[in-house]
């Protein structure tokens, strides 16, 4: 929906506006209630983006854990599993929980401590799925759209940090498709760069 607002005097926010006499759709906060949790994706191909890795040597426990929480599918002891963007391979020997009976499955929504038949070096960010389903799309070139904040412009002569999931990646500027100037909504496709508070893909 689209609902006008005036933030500061709270109109249209939890209640009608009587300035606003002419909009009769919902507010702010009841559309909010009409809003309904996406359903679980239990029967999707697991999805599990690595958090951290811990290893508890202290007391002797030489047991490396990988843990993350569970994005899509369900997760056994047993399952083969394979790490993206490194595409190494490994057998779940078990699952763990913090504080709590280690789980012989778990689903999606659940954070989830993996150990391994043998010990692999993984990195942050990678992101597990299990063999035989289709495994996640890996690349080096993404196309975006963005909304830019930052006081210097985007441009290709730059190295961002991009972040995404755990991990920390950076990134060049390789194109700008076209630039969105909004006070006339104009496109712009010859532009090289991207100023603070522009629109561009």
């Amino acid at each position: 929906a689209f609902i006008p607002v005036d933030s500061r005097n709270g109109f249209n926010i939890a209640a009608p506006a009587d300035a606003m006499k002419w909009y009769k759709g919902p507010t702010v906060l009841e559309m909010f209630d009409r809003f309904s949790l996406g359903r679980l994706e239990a029967d999707k191909p697991l999805r599990i983006p690595v958090q951290d890795v811990y290893k508890f040597t202290a007391l002797g426990d030489e047991r490396r854990i990988v843990a993350g929480r569970i994005e899509a599918g369900t997760l056994r002891a047993g399952d083969t599993i394979l790490f993206s963007p490194s595409n190494k391979r490994a057998v779940v020997q078990s699952l763990e929980a913090f504080n709590r009976t280690p789980p012989k499955s778990a689903s999606v929504g659940e954070p989830v401590g993996i150990t391994l038949t043998e010990q692999l070096y993984v990195a942050r960010g990678e992101m597990i799925s299990r063999e035989g389903e289709p495994p996640p799309k890996v690349t080096s070139r993404l196309r975006v759209d963005l909304f830019w904040l930052a006081r210097q412009p985007m441009s290709t002569e730059t190295t961002y940090k991009f972040k995404l999931g755990a991990m920390d990646l950076p990134v060049q500027l390789e194109e700008v498709s076209w630039v969105l100037d909004a006070s006339t909504l104009g496109v712009d496709r010859q532009r090289t760069s991207v100023n603070r508070h522009e629109v561009a893909e």
